[in-house]
């Protein structure tokens, strides 16, 4: 049985002022639906799946290994040179051999090895931002160029479930639903293993398909490594990223900056700021800021005093926040690239010397009369991973969405 309700105020025997006062109390609930929602997707959330078929992997991979990043060559200990995308950095550690115990790879038993061996950790903007996946490779000083190969390293996965790709030195598989991506090569002039290792938790519940196209990339990457080819690419807007990058990736940069859109065009206040985590992760690397008149003043000579090196004139105690820290107690070094800002600083530390460079991005945006302001949150970027930020800032800045199908 169907039961049909409706409220006709008029045929209530209330007074005309009654009537008038529940008309009123019926409009304010309707408008309180009108609010600020701003949905974030869990890990563990269901996803639904889509089905992968071999034809499909097969095509897929070809597409990706088509494509280019821009990049740039690193070098290790002055011996060994990898090539890495310019969004990537990396930090280098070694670890005595002894560390590894029983640990083995392939036949190699880690421990016997003879001299340390080097560990390189690779984080893009994304993952160490959204911490969506682990990168690091392990040289390996070693003689016997036959003593480590993919198949045993295969075969020592006993949970492996689907093998989405492989050749002969590169496998893209999961293992109890986590993804794992694995490069192995054998560098003759430095004898030694280059053994390149991507990971992904079963934690982080996302569409397989975008999972699968995320370890194409980060093999696609890891065959790069050790290429001596001298072409390179340069991007020139954010449509060059979307074609390039990561479906997953995209995808979660355009969420993260969809509901920044939101905020921008309805709910953000003057004064207030935001930085939404991306769809099923509690991560996030941006932060919009709504400056009223006094803040968008205060932040424009705090540009103009980083490019003329006067800092000094600038104290900590301004009342309102402030959207970059500028104080005499930093060096700071400034470019613009379009409408965005790259900051560079070192901060000095109690011993009276300074830290580590490091890079902030920031783009004013002004929309409908008011100010805003994007800014980079994440802690250790790179010179060479400006670029990115720029080219996202700069597409927002314009069309207040990164979805380029809205162009």
């Amino acid at each position: 049985m169907s039961m049909n309700f409706r409220l006709d105020l008029k045929s209530m025997n209330f007074s005309v002022k009654e009537r008038l006062w529940m008309s009123l109390i019926l409009l304010v609930l309707i408008g309180s639906g009108c609010r600020r929602v701003v949905r974030e997707e869990k890990v563990g959330e269901s996803v639904e799946e889509t089905v992968i078929s071999e034809a499909d992997d097969k095509a897929e991979m070809k597409k990706v290994m088509g494509l280019k990043l821009p990049h740039r060559t690193i070098t290790i200990d002055k011996q060994y040179q990898l090539r890495i995308p310019d969004y990537y950095n990396f930090k280098l550690e070694k670890e005595a051999p002894e560390n590894y115990g029983e640990d083995k790879l392939g036949k190699l038993e880690l421990a016997k090895v003879k001299d340390s061996i080097r560990v390189i950790t690779l984080a893009s903007t994304f993952s160490k931002a959204l911490r969506l996946y682990d990168q690091t490779i392990l040289i390996i000083p070693e003689t016997d160029a036959k003593l480590i190969t993919l198949d045993d390293i295969k075969s020592s996965y006993e949970d492996l479930e689907t093998v989405y790709f492989q050749d002969e030195n590169s496998i893209v598989f999961d293992e109890d639903n986590n993804f794992v991506a694995i490069h192995l090569e054998y560098d003759q002039a430095n004898k030694s293993y280059i053994y390149y290792r991507a990971e992904m938790s079963w934690t982080h519940e996302l569409p397989k398909d975008q999972k699968v196209n995320l370890f194409y990339h980060l093999i696609r990457n890891a065959k790069n490594l050790t290429s001596k080819s001298a072409d390179n690419v340069k991007f020139s807007s954010w449509e060059d990223y979307v074609r390039n990058l990561p479906v997953l990736e995209v995808n979660m940069a355009v969420g993260v900056f969809k509901k920044l859109g939101k905020e921008l065009k309805f709910f953000l206040d003057e004064g207030e700021s935001v930085f939404p985590n991306a769809d099923h992760v509690d991560h996030t690397f941006v932060e919009l800021f709504r400056l009223d008149a006094p803040q968008r003043l205060h932040f424009q000579k705090q540009m103009d005093g980083v490019k003329v090196n006067k800092v000094s004139e600038f104290s900590n105690d301004y009342e309102q926040r402030n959207v970059i820290d500028v104080n005499n107690k930093a060096l700071f070094t400034i470019r613009q690239d379009g409408l965005c800002y790259i900051i560079g600083s070192r901060s000095m530390l109690r011993e009276g010397r300074f830290g580590p460079h490091s890079v902030q991005i920031v783009c004013p945006i002004d929309y409908n009369n008011k100010s805003f302001v994007l800014k980079s949150k994440i802690d250790d970027i790179g010179d060479t991973e400006s670029d990115l930020f720029v080219k996202m800032f700069s597409y927002f800045a314009k069309h207040h969405t990164l979805s380029i199908k809205s162009k």
